[in-house]
């Protein structure tokens, strides 16, 4: 899953929200195929996919919290791009740069702007551990309150997705 995998479009002309639909269009087993020569996803790979772990829903879960980063951001920038670009970097490959995400937890930075319960929810789907990220269902139900501008009690995000992180330890 990456954000060029995300179809903007809207089905009728009165209609004024666009719609988003996702898919991979059958390229992930080409792409994993490639994986031994050269990585062109690197930046939406979840480090287990990365080191050939078992892939499941929580390797998407890791890839969507980059695609919210790249909405909220609002630059259009790739992720990582500004890390890419410094200097010190420049002649780093692709893979030098998943060792970092995984071994120094490497993320793009959220900045300021970022609301506070998308901010929260970017790094959660981020953690390092699959089994710590929450579930879709958890994403749903916070975007959906974030966007209806429900405010929730102090602490419900939190709790949200401590409930969450507990579920993944019970199933460990």
């Amino acid at each position: 899953l990456r954000s060029p995998n995300v179809l903007l479009m809207s089905l009728k002309m009165s209609q004024k929200e666009p719609l988003a639909k996702v898919g991979d269009f059958g390229l992930t087993a080409a792409a994993s195929a490639r994986l031994q020569q050269e990585l062109l996803t690197w930046q939406w790979m979840a480090p287990e996919a990365f080191l050939g772990e078992n892939y499941t829903e929580t390797c998407d879960l890791y890839s969507y919290g980059m695609i919210l980063w790249e909405i909220f951001s609002g630059t259009g920038e790739i992720p990582f791009e500004a890390v890419a670009q410094q200097e010190k970097n420049k002649k780093k490959q692709a893979r030098e740069f998943m060792n970092d995400i995984i071994h120094k937890n490497l993320r793009p930075s959220c900045d300021p702007s970022f609301p506070d319960d998308v901010k929260m929810l970017i790094l959660r789907l981020w953690e390092r551990d699959p089994n710590l990220r929450p579930t879709f269902a958890t994403c749903l139900e916070i975007l959906t309150n974030f966007q209806s501008g429900v405010k929730k009690p102090d602490g419900f995000l939190k709790n949200l997705l401590n409930r969450e992180r507990a579920r993944a330890f019970t199933t460990l």
